[in-house]
């Protein structure tokens, strides 16, 4: 057995040398654009711009940013399920989803490696809660999106 296949979830299945640098490539624009796009966020947020992120944890206090995070967490697990869920229905995933799932292997590109459509719905339903007023600690969104995208 080798080292590659003692980590891997799925040892038996790998992708061929064109389907790698199809996910390396689809997988890249992505990022580039998720990059792009968090980073003008945070440059809002970080100039002011009107969300419920707060920085001071002292002003809600411990319990709130406590169970606020716990919630938010929840609540961004449920939309990341059901928008896949949605997505697999049969006009969706032949349009838009089955670009994912063009990849018979997983590797780090392949988890991105989607439609801009769904990249970028899926994108928007992380940041939304904040957006429409749901309080949150900086600490703890990052916390939660880096352990989303992670």
């Amino acid at each position: 057995c080798s080292v590659r296949e003692t980590w891997k979830c799925q040892p038996n299945r790998t992708l061929d040398d064109n389907e790698l640098w199809h996910s390396i490539k689809r997988g890249s624009v992505n990022m580039v654009f998720a990059s792009t796009m968090s980073g003008t966020f945070a440059w809002y947020v970080s100039q002011g711009g009107e969300t419920a992120v707060y920085y001071d944890a002292s002003e809600r206090g411990w319990p709130y940013l406590v169970a606020s995070t716990v919630f938010l967490w929840l609540l961004l697990d449920f939309q990341a399920f059901y928008i896949h869920k949605v997505i697999h229905h049969k006009a969706l995933y032949r349009h838009v989803h089955k670009w994912h799932h063009f990849y018979k292997a997983p590797n780090p590109f392949t988890c991105i490696a989607m439609h801009p459509l769904e990249f970028t719905t899926q994108g928007l339903a992380m940041c939304l809660p904040v957006i429409l007023g749901f309080p949150i600690h900086v600490v703890s969104f990052v916390g939660i999106l880096v352990y989303i995208y992670y």
